[in-house]
């Protein structure tokens, strides 16, 4: 038996979320299973996000054929070609 519980309460608005679990087998191992999948794909959709908008923003860069060094140490960026303002080197770091 389980020794952890906790009880829910639905209000007027969420009746057909009641019902839909009131037909499900087992409503903890239900529950249970879609809160670990939320989780877990939290943090992968947080990650993955992040990759695609990096890769946008170096095919941009590209496509407008610019080149950003950054240095670890001092954080600085040094743009060669086409020059980003200042204002876009403080944007992109803000976003990462």
């Amino acid at each position: 038996m389980a020794t952890n519980k906790i009880s829910i309460s639905f209000c007027e608005y969420y009746s057909d979320v009641y019902n839909y679990l009131k037909n499900k087998p087992n409503i903890s191992n239900f529950i249970c299973e879609l809160v670990k999948t939320q989780m877990t794909d939290t943090n992968t959709k947080c990650q993955d996000l992040r990759s695609e908008i990096e890769k946008i923003i170096d095919d941009i860069l590209k496509d407008k054929q610019l080149i950003i060094e950054t240095q670890s140490e001092n954080n600085t960026s040094t743009v060669k070609q086409n020059a980003l303002t200042k204002d876009d080197i403080s944007l992109i770091k803000e976003l990462f």
